[in-house]
């Protein structure tokens, strides 16, 4: 019916140089294992649903971590790279900030707001709250590498230079019901590999 009746639907499958009793026989191959796997499916539990949750958790855990920076930035506007002189003298200036801040002369929270170029500050003054592969690489592998409460040194990125306090590092998982299909969906496949797979290995003996 989409394409108009049979034969526009054969003459299409011949343009791309397929026959129909081939289609035909790929659909009907395709019908008799879903028919397979919704009779294996009755078979799966809640209890096996949760024993599958439990051994693959560590694939549902989304690993957090809230960090403050220091920044100054060594690209201008147009993210064109600052002059040699210009960078090395910001980078002594926040090995001078970490200096001060390490020595007890000044804690973070002040050469923050004194000092820091990130244009993020105003909006998040207590830190970003991110996962894996959502931060400028650098600055987000440093961040992952320290523990809640510890604070970087001076770090270096595409964008500048970085000095980096992790106020929260935490792990949460994600909730079964949340991922109850899926594991269902995956239990449902598996089932049917169960049964057909064998029959293929004897197959090629």
């Amino acid at each position: 019916n989409n394409f108009g009746g049979i034969d526009a639907f054969e003459a299409l499958l011949a343009q791309n140089g397929v026959t129909y009793e081939a289609y035909y026989e790929v659909q009907k191959n395709f019908m008799l294992r879903e028919k397979l796997t919704d009779v294996m499916a009755d078979s799966i539990t809640d209890e096996d649903i949760l024993e599958y949750y439990n051994s693959n958790k560590e694939s549902y855990a989304k690993e957090t971590v809230t960090a403050k920076q220091i920044f100054m930035s060594t690209v201008d506007d147009a993210g064109y790279a600052l002059s040699p002189t210009v960078k090395a003298e910001k980078k002594q200036k926040m090995n001078e900030i970490l200096d001060a801040i390490r020595s007890g002369e000044a804690d973070f929270d002040t050469m923050m707001f004194q000092y820091s170029e990130d244009t993020g500050l105003k909006a998040y003054p207590n830190g970003y709250t991110f996962g894996r592969g959502e931060m400028v690489k650098a600055f987000e592998d440093k961040a992952f590498e320290l523990e809640e409460g510890e604070m970087s040194g001076v770090v270096e990125s595409e964008q500048g230079y970085h000095i980096i306090l992790v106020t929260n590092h935490s792990v949460t998982y994600e909730p079964l019901e949340n991922v109850r299909e899926s594991i269902y969906n995956t239990l449902r496949n598996d089932s049917y590999y169960k049964i057909v797979q064998p029959q293929i290995s004897d197959a090629y003996v």
